[in-house]
């Protein structure tokens, strides 16, 4: 009782955002970014907006927007993987604004600080995130993200950043080797 279209995938924006999705990951973190960057690319506004009050839409939009999300968690796991991680960061930052409640993207950038050498910054996103969490609903972070801060908080940290190197402060004096 109605009508079907037939349509190349490629032909309809939701279709052809799945499937470039599930292509950035099969590739490198290049790869997967400018995969990314086209998947989310093709969005403008939330999914089936103009239908958001109809019962025979809303599964379908969450589901889409679902996936939104994990694609934009996906290219901030890209950017850092590229050694992009101070752009990391910020998008990271513009989607907590989004949407504070996804913890995911919190870890993301906890992960992308400390890969800038900003490890004290990160370990205080975790604290805003608590913070956030227990004021809101008298929750505690997940057990995964209070694992990755005590990987911070470690002086022998198996993720630290071999790159990451402590610079000086103005003022400080230098540590002679006698002193120590």
């Amino acid at each position: 009782p109605g009508y079907a279209l037939a349509l190349p995938i490629d032909a309809v924006d939701a279709w052809r955002f799945e499937m470039l999705v599930d292509e950035a990951r099969s590739v490198p973190p290049v790869g997967a970014l400018e995969v990314l960057d086209e998947a989310l690319g093709l969005w403008r506004g939330t999914a089936y907006a103009e239908f958001a009050h109809e019962e025979f839409a809303r599964a379908e939009s969450v589901r889409l927007e679902e996936l939104r999300a994990a694609a934009a968690v996906a290219r901030l796991d890209a950017l850092i993987g590229v050694g992009r991680a101070d752009d990391a960061a910020a998008d990271a930052l513009h989607l907590i604004e989004v949407d504070p409640f996804r913890e995911s993207v919190w870890d993301r950038r906890m992960r992308a600080l400390h890969a800038s050498g900003r490890t004290v910054d990160a370990l205080r996103v975790f604290q805003d995130y608590r913070r956030l969490l227990a004021d809101e609903f008298g929750l505690e972070p997940s057990p995964e993200l209070v694992a990755l801060e005590r990987t911070l908080l470690s002086p022998r940290s198996p993720e630290r950043s071999a790159d990451v190197k402590l610079r000086s402060v103005r003022g400080n004096l230098p540590v002679r080797p006698n002193d120590a």
